[in-house]
């Protein structure tokens, strides 16, 4: 883990969140978070570091590997930065990515993001899961435990992958888009 990267595992820093400023392009390679699934009941602690590969700017999505140990650059995913509506919700988080300026012409690849404990990261798993094999699905809420959903195809590759990074199966999921997913959580704090 990168020596800028902060634990935020502790009471306090998980109330209070973080401010998101506009990251300098030459600075930190990594995104860090600690985040709630919205799938299923797993209530696990976990922490993520994503890396940006790719920016679309015109819908505000990154492409992102998982802690760096995405062995093939091709198995990552596609995120899109969503705030969280529910009234509970907006008690904590004051401000969405846009009203604190953090806008797609600051981000480039290798850029990160210092996100929010209450954002929402809603997962795109349309046709662009064929394209780069991977996809997350995860949400923050206003809760102390967090985890993370990992969704991969089912193919030898992506399996492979899950496993060989520690990730354990939960069910099946029906998408329209891409078919049968498995689901895959990985407890990352010990």
């Amino acid at each position: 883990m990168p020596s800028e990267v902060k634990r935020t595992a502790d009471k306090d820093n998980l109330i209070q969140g973080y401010t998101l400023q506009p990251i300098p392009r030459d600075k930190i390679d990594w995104v860090y978070g600690i985040v709630q699934s919205t799938w299923g009941m797993q209530l696990i602690p976990y922490e993520i570091i994503l890396q940006i590969h790719q920016v679309n700017p015109s819908a505000f999505q990154v492409v992102v590997r998982l802690n760096g140990h995405v062995e093939n650059p091709e198995i990552c995913a596609i995120i899109s930065l969503i705030p969280l509506t529910s009234e509970s919700s907006e008690l904590m988080l004051k401000k969405s990515l846009t009203g604190l300026n953090l806008k797609p012409e600051h981000v480039a690849p290798g850029d990160t993001i210092q996100s929010s404990a209450y954002l929402a990261f809603g997962g795109v798993i349309t046709k662009n899961i064929r394209d780069y094999g991977a996809s997350f699905v995860y949400t923050a809420k206003l809760m102390m435990n967090y985890s993370l959903v990992f969704t991969l195809p089912i193919t030898k590759e992506g399996l492979s992958f899950a496993q060989r990074m520690g990730f354990v199966p939960v069910e099946p999921k029906e998408d329209s888009d891409v078919g049968i997913l498995h689901i895959w959580y990985r407890n990352l704090i010990e």
